[in-house]
């Protein structure tokens, strides 16, 4: 079966600023897609080892919001930010106790850059690998910087390049309509075409890098430097309520406690008043108990595991039943008690939690 031993490790929000193989090979960290709202909220009531964000999406769907941050920092996870979307936020939280790592972060915390749309591109989506489909703006400066520094090209056209680039959506930002705008002498053309093949900056890409190796010596016993006191001092507020209720997967941690063998009194009492048609708030009840952060963690692994496969007829689901109680549970002394505990009142109630759970723990059956 699977435990939540691995929860202690750092948690890394990647997308296309850096390859998730490469990263894997600078640090031993479970790697999750761009961060949205919500996600920071979630992993940190499992309280990994470190949180680092280096991608997240801000388009399509809303961007984390910068309290999850701050709540997470609050509850003693050190969170880093780099390269993208985490440069921005640890610009922006960097007095509440988030750790900024990078040349993107610099720019952005002395005000250099504000904008943005500097880190924003356009990817494909996460079967391609998040591959970047055009080129973030503090890409384009960095590279003009080491053009003009290796004499390439003048500052005059470095600059005009990067006006080009600014004023251009960041969908459209790539270095071949960059050539087409003709900037720059017939010369300086031709040695920047010929030069950007090795000479191109990846600053995100190296940002990145950077972030994951200093999550690594941090966790190897470099402590980060001191935290500021404010994130100590954490106040919800009702939007803040809104938003944990409406993101915390509580049905699918329930779950998980009731598969417990242990049921504390305060979830059976809950589960009664819930059979009962009363409303339990489930939420500070269960974040009350000291196993939330293990199975929260357990709860959205199952969930990644994708669905499971419910039999129909009637040799599949006493098979199923018998694994269920016979070699998962070891067959409750009491099974009507046990089953009435937690609410489980029907087969087909029943059923679907031992499918999740084959799915979760067996995934080669």
């Amino acid at each position: 079966m699977r435990t939540a031993s691995s929860s202690r490790r750092p948690i890394v929000f990647l997308g296309p600023s850096l390859d998730q193989a490469e990263a894997a090979l600078v640090l031993d960290a479970e790697y999750l897609p761009p961060v949205q709202l919500g996600d920071v909220w979630r992993v940190a009531q499992e309280r990994p080892g470190a949180i680092g964000i280096i991608d997240g999406f801000f388009d399509r769907v809303p961007a984390v919001w910068h309290k999850e941050i701050i709540y997470a920092l609050a509850q003693g996870t050190p969170v880093y930010g780099a390269a993208s979307m985490g440069a921005l936020r640890a610009a922006e939280l960097e007095t509440f106790g988030m750790i900024g790592v990078g040349d993107v972060f610099e720019w952005y915390r002395s005000g250099a850059l504000g904008a943005d749309d500097e880190v924003a591109l356009v990817h494909a989506e996460a079967e391609f690998g998040y591959r970047p489909l055009s080129e973030p703006l503090v890409n384009i400066r960095a590279t003009l910087n080491a053009a003009v520094r290796e004499g390439v090209i003048g500052q005059d056209t470095a600059e005009r390049l990067l006006d080009t680039a600014r004023d251009s959506l960041y969908p459209d930002r790539n270095w071949a309509r960059l050539f087409d705008a003709g900037v720059g002498s017939p010369d300086e053309q031709a040695a920047m075409r010929k030069w950007l093949g090795s000479g191109r900056v990846d600053q995100k890409r190296t940002d990145a890098v950077m972030l994951l190796e200093r999550i690594r010596n941090d966790l190897a016993g470099f402590r980060p430097g001191p935290r500021a006191t404010r994130a100590s001092s954490f106040g919800a507020t009702v939007l803040w309520e809104e938003l944990t209720r409406r993101e915390t997967p509580v049905a699918a941690i329930l779950e998980e406690f009731l598969l417990e063998g242990h049921l504390p009194a305060e979830v059976r009492h809950g589960v009664a008043r819930s059979c009962r048609g009363e409303r339990v708030d489930w939420l500070p009840l269960l974040m009350a108990d000291p196993r939330w952060p293990d199975l929260c963690f357990r709860a959205r692994q199952k969930s990644s595991a994708g669905p499971a496969a419910v039999p129909h007829d009637r040799e599949g689901v006493d098979e199923l039943l018998g694994w269920f109680f016979g070699v998962r549970l070891g067959w409750p002394g009491d099974l009507p008690c046990y089953l009435a505990d937690r609410g489980w009142f029907d087969e087909r109630t029943v059923v679907g939690v031992a499918a999740r759970e084959a799915a979760f723990t067996c995934p080669a059956a």
